[in-house]
């Protein structure tokens, strides 16, 4: 399992009872009706293509997204929250130190 995120372009993935092919970043065609749908960047969703090696560039840049997306949504967060600037500040650097680790963690790809 793994977010849409982090598929490429182009990758056969299962989600809600469905078959999908991802068309961009925010929509996937249903293989039967070919009817495009929008899914959440955070969708958890089964790659079908397990044998496909997506290019390294493709997955490093999909994991680059992601991790700025959980920080962007985790920044709203806090935004809607209304909570107090002393709570903010503590929440945005916890953010950023995890955002680091992830950018950190796929360098090695």
């Amino acid at each position: 399992m793994t977010r849409f995120s982090l598929l490429p372009v182009g990758a056969r993935f299962a989600w809600e009872d469905a078959v999908y092919i991802k068309v961009n970043p925010l929509l996937a065609a249903e293989e039967k009706s070919n009817r495009q749908r929008m899914v959440p960047k955070s969708a958890v969703v089964e790659p079908l293509d397990v044998g496909a090696n997506p290019a390294p560039e493709a997955t490093g840049i999909a994991r680059l997204r992601g991790a700025v997306d959980d920080y962007h949504a985790r920044c709203l967060e806090l935004l809607e929250a209304g909570a107090d600037k002393e709570t903010i500040h503590r929440e945005l650097e916890t953010a950023r130190t995890q955002l680091l680790a992830q950018l950190v963690g796929g360098a090695a790809d």
